[in-house]
């Protein structure tokens, strides 16, 4: 939960001082593994709001905010893979590499550094066989060896971003209009397993019951709370399994007209619950895109390969903008079990502007998803009749009724 703060020198300059305080509130260090392995990673995108359509561009500049941070996500895991790879092939000491340094331009000079001989057990430790390469140059032997080894860090890279959730999401305006949100993601394997459960209708891994409460508990407490609420967030329900709520926004300038304003309010509600839907479906369907990813490459790296940039953060960073677009085209995960668990209207003055806010919180659990599978495979039992059978006329028999024994005899 966020409050926009005093104006300090730029919009953008208000979300770094609060993403700052999470850090050192959290005890976090971004971009640094951490316990557990978990990276912590933000962004912070800026516009003003006298822009045309700005209600729709702030919507806009949450996700873009959030395939930034996941950029940085990535370029963070993919340096992590890069120093095991170095590890593992050169048999180098420095696996403590400093995670700044650009650990592809590392392996590139190694290479250059290995003779043909040495190059030659490289390409067979990656199965292939290098008595089938022909006359080829060393010089094309290197790039051989480079590009499998780039494709496996890919492949390792966009395997691990599903391990990716929102934990945190800021906005801050100041006097002149400047505007800007900011999102806070965390890494971490354990949401792997999280996604990996939903996807596959598995019982949840984990069980937390000391942390569990209801969900409603989890919602923002304030207006301003609620506005500065994007995306999904995995939290622990009343029983201590995970669980997902997602928020979805939508937005239009305020009108006087009561009519239109009504239409607008309706429209409004269905595209931010439509959103927030969405922003599940999305975390579900990154889980099935890494794993096709990882276990057979596919059209993400097979494209990322192919271009010509060389640097490794460029590479990365197109890498992140393929793996999302391939998530929003795929849309295959029918998520059952998601309810309602509130809508919030907000009229709200940023700027020298008003607008109507609506943002819809959205839930999937366990339980409700089990509900609804139930319930989407009940059939109705039909009723089997026997054939009649002739009446017998029975012996008249005497019956018996007695009363509870509520008074035990022994007692008294």
């Amino acid at each position: 939960e966020v409050s926009i703060a005093q104006p300090l020198e730029s919009a953008s300059s208000i979300i770094e001082e609060q993403i700052n305080e999470f850090a050192q509130k959290k005890g976090v260090t971004y971009g640094e593994p951490l316990a557990g392995n978990k990276i912590f990673e933000y962004s912070v995108k800026e516009l003003n709001v006298n822009e045309p359509n700005f209600e729709r561009k702030r919507i806009l500049a949450f996700e873009k905010a959030f395939i930034d941070a996941q950029k940085k996500i990535a370029f963070d895991l993919s340096q992590e893979i890069l120093t095991r790879t170095i590890a593992e092939y050169f048999q180098d000491n420095s696996v403590g590499v400093p995670k700044k340094v650009d650990n592809w331009q590392v392996i590139k000079n190694k290479v250059l550094a290995l003779t043909e001989a040495a190059l030659n057990r490289m390409l067979e430790k990656l199965g292939v066989d290098p008595s089938r390469l022909g006359q080829l140059s060393l010089e094309e032997k290197r790039k051989i060896f480079l590009d499998k080894i780039r494709r496996e860090v890919l492949k390792k890279t966009v395997e691990e971003l599903s391990g990716t959730a929102i934990v945190q999401t800021f906005e801050g305006v100041n006097k002149d209009g400047s505007y800007a949100v900011g999102v806070i993601v965390m890494y971490s394997p354990k949401l792997k397993q999280v996604a990996y459960d939903i996807v596959n209708g598995k019982e949840p891994s984990f069980i937390k019951t000391s942390k569990g409460k209801n969900l409603r508990e989890y919602l923002p407490k304030t207006p301003k709370g609620w506005m500065a609420s994007w995306g999904v967030r995995v939290v622990w329900d009343s029983e201590g399994y995970p669980a997902l709520i997602s928020f979805g926004q939508w937005a239009y300038p305020y009108t006087k007209n009561p009519q239109r304003r009504s239409r607008l309010i309706e429209g409004a509600k269905r595209r931010a619950i439509m959103l927030a839907d969405a922003y599940i479906a999305d975390f579900l369907d990154s889980k099935i895109v890494a794993v096709e990813t990882g276990n057979f490459g596919g059209d993400i790296v097979e494209n990322i390969v192919e271009t010509p940039s060389d640097e490794w953060k460029e590479t990365v960073d197109a890498l992140v903008d393929k793996y999302y677009s391939k998530v929003k085209r795929t849309s295959r995960v029918k998520v059952s079990g998601i309810g309602t668990l509130a809508v919030k209207t907000l009229k709200t003055k940023i700027g020298d502007r008003y607008f109507y806010i609506v943002i819809a919180a959205r839930s999937w659990t366990y339980r409700s998803s089990q509900l609804a599978q139930q319930l989407r495979n009940w059939k109705p039992q039909k009723k089997e009749t026997s054939p009649s059978t002739p009446e017998v006329k029975k012996e008249y028999q005497r019956e018996i009724i007695t009363g509870p024994e509520t008074t035990d005899i022994y007692d008294w």
